[in-house]
């Protein structure tokens, strides 16, 4: 991936004055989503943030990923976390996701998602929850994690984090005993976005 052009960071007189729940701050490159607006943001409403935003850079139009040097300071202002396995090795220096889940909340972070090709994982300091991930894509950078920390943080307005499984998977158990797709878009089943 090349990176062309980069946006201007966001800044606080970009942010709409309303009322809202959470603050999804899922940019796409280092330095669209300065620490600055976090500061602004968390006495708001609570704090999603994409780690991409944080580490993915680009040198020379070329992508690369950098650790987020204060991660630790901005960490406690974050209720959700979303980093991929790439992204949660480059802030912790762990290839195991469930630790560096640990390791990533123990700097603050309330609730920290890791997605894989293989697997989600949520980690809320009491508990490791983990749902099989089925992506329809896995070429390249594919973002079909960050599609499904969105439908997380939909489900997460409204419901615990006891069925997480469910959310993340894309599938729910009806009365009925069936498995049923959680959410529907055009009939495609939304397990990844």
């Amino acid at each position: 991936m090349r990176l062309i052009s980069q946006a201007d960071p966001f800044a606080p007189g970009d942010i709409p004055q309303v009322k809202t729940r959470i603050y999804h701050l899922g940019g796409l490159f280092l330095g669209e989503i300065p620490n600055a607006l976090i500061e602004y943001l968390q006495p708001k409403g609570k704090i999603a943030l994409d780690m991409q935003a944080m580490l993915r850079s680009s040198e020379n139009a070329e992508m690369e990923f950098k650790d987020w040097a204060e991660k630790e300071q901005y960490l406690s202002m974050v209720t959700y976390l979303k980093a991929d396995s790439l992204e949660s090795e480059v802030t912790t220096g762990i290839t195991d996701r469930e630790k560096a889940a640990t390791l990533l909340h123990g700097w603050g972070a309330k609730e920290v998602m890791i997605t894989h090709s293989s697997e989600v994982i949520v980690y809320n300091g009491k508990k490791m929850f983990r749902a099989p991930f089925n992506p329809r894509d896995l070429s390249g950078r594919t973002e079909e994690g960050t599609r499904v920390s969105r439908a997380y943080l939909a489900w997460r307005l409204s419901h615990g984090i006891e069925r997480v499984r469910e959310v993340c998977s894309g599938s729910h158990e009806h009365q009925d005993g069936k498995i049923r797709p959680l959410f529907r878009n055009s009939g495609k089943r939304c397990s990844s976005g």
